[in-house]
């Protein structure tokens, strides 16, 4: 499964309680939300940094 697909299955199979996500899907998956958060993580901190709270 490439990176793309998973992206694309994820909200099919998230509430699907059959059988078991690919090894390839979880971890796609898991590094996407690892740099989302990253990203925004950093865009929270330039936004205090900017109002300057």
């Amino acid at each position: 499964m490439t990176f793309k697909e998973a992206l694309k299955t994820f909200p099919y199979k998230c509430t699907d309680f059959k059988g078991r996500a690919a090894r390839s899907e979880y971890w796609y998956f898991s590094t996407f939300i690892y740099f989302l958060s990253l990203l925004l993580l950093a865009t929270s901190f330039a936004v205090i940094k900017f109002l300057g709270a």
